[in-house]
């Protein structure tokens, strides 16, 4: 079926592109249906805002300046990402063309796709998908007597994928998509991984397992992006590209915090609370690891951990008990104290109940020490006497009833 110039077309779209879909149609989608498609879709979502009616397709190779045969290879290639569906009716005349513009996919929803993501980490390789992911309504037409003739994906193209490109896939995509989305890790991963080198921190080395292990150090130890961008460096194992997370938690360990310019005092990393409660002595390995157990293990939010932190040295006579720690945590994790303002209400109540609680301690005595206190012994000479009188009375009966016989 023959385009020509003179068939005219409308448009149907549901939506104006949003800044992620632009972001996702130019630098993810144009990498698999090139230059021409990409302008060629913009070109009709801009259209699509401002039609009248029917328009020739003469009008739209004019404003793109290519010829019908270069349209209708461009109209294919959006068609097989379904960034467009066409649909056909024939007239006598001229056929009417009907064209649906389908919103891009996100570049996170692009990249985890199982065909569109397996191609695209094809074309431009790992690095420049982990770098994509980082720097990541009109009526509705009536379709009564059109017919859907939309070109699909081929699946040839991915007729080369071995075990290999698998591989790479798999590797590269849990790493793009699931990067520590716990609310009690406070670090800039996108800062962090955007300015890491493939040498720094190898792609084969971003496990789930080392990206949350960096951002839960950070947050301990109140460490930049750029400064763990070094840290981490420092610990790959450049034999086997492996993270050393050991190495790379002694580093962390090491590190001292700097100032941070927030006005909250509590927005800060618990080791620099810590440290700034005790006078700006070093904080001990024992009391860092603590914090650690706080943030890593029991998922704490720092602002939380600081204000437990401060309630433990009040309450404590500036003593960081672990058990005492541990106990306050306990209550505070399942009472669902998971921000400042309620770590702060759960730490006057804990303060309040520690001074209702000090009460003056008495001995108890044993129950059998009670009931001999309780019997008054007699005078030990009024006991001797009367022992002495009863045998007086016995001797003196005897003698009665031997003056009788």
């Amino acid at each position: 079926m023959e385009l020509k110039g003179k068939d005219s077309y409308k448009i149907e779209i549901y939506e104006a592109l949003s800044e992620a879909q632009l972001y996702s149609l130019v630098t993810c989608y144009q990498a698999l249906i090139g230059p021409t498609a990409t302008a060629l879709y913009l070109t009709l979502a801009e259209e699509a805002m401002h039609q009248h009616g029917a328009e020739s397709h003469q009008r739209l190779c004019a404003l793109m300046g290519i010829d019908i045969v270069a349209f209708e290879l461009a109209r294919g290639k959006c068609e097989e990402v379904h960034l467009i569906l066409t649909w056909q009716k024939k007239t006598d005349n001229r056929d009417l063309y009907l064209y649906t513009l389908k919103a891009p996919l996100k570049a996170e929803e692009f990249l985890s796709h199982d065909v569109l993501g397996r191609r695209y980490l094809q074309l431009v390789g790992a690095r420049n998908a982990e770098t994509t992911r980082m720097k990541a309504v009109a009526a509705v037409q009536d379709k009564t007597g059109y017919t859907n003739i939309s070109r699909r994906f081929r699946a040839s193209e991915l007729q080369s994928w071995g075990q290999m490109d698998e591989k790479e896939f798999n590797r590269v995509k849990p790493m793009m998509f699931s990067v520590a989305a716990d609310q009690h890790i406070e670090f800039d991963y996108e800062t962090f991984l955007s300015e890491s080198t493939n040498l720094s921190f190898p792609i084969e080395a971003r496990t789930q397992e080392a990206l949350q292990m960096i951002g839960e150090l950070a947050t301990v130890y109140g460490i930049s992006a750029d400064r763990m961008r070094i840290l981490v460096g420092h610990s790959i194992n450049n034999s086997t590209n492996v993270l050393d997370i050991q190495k790379l938690k002694r580093l962390a360990s090491f590190e001292k915090p700097k100032a941070s310019p927030t006005e909250n005092p509590y927005e800060v990393s618990p080791v620099q609370f810590l440290l700034q409660k005790q006078g700006g002595i070093p904080v001990t390995p024992a009391d860092a690891r603590l914090l650690e157990y706080l943030v890593r293990e029991l998922k704490m939010p720092q602002a939380v951990v600081n204000v437990l932190v401060e309630t433990v040295l009040m309450q404590n006579e500036n003593r960081l008990s672990r058990s005492y720690v541990e106990k306050i945590a306990g209550s505070w994790i399942r009472n669902k104290v998971d921000t400042l303002a309620k770590a702060q209400a759960a730490a006057a109540e804990t303060r309040s109940s520690g001074r209702n609680s000090k009460t003056v301690r008495k001995a108890i005595l044993p129950e059998n020490f009670k009931a001999k206190q309780s019997v008054q012994p007699e005078d030990s000479k009024d006991a001797e006497k009367k022992t002495v009188s009863e045998e007086e009375v016995q001797a003196l009966k005897e003698r009665l009833k031997r003056l009788e016989g």
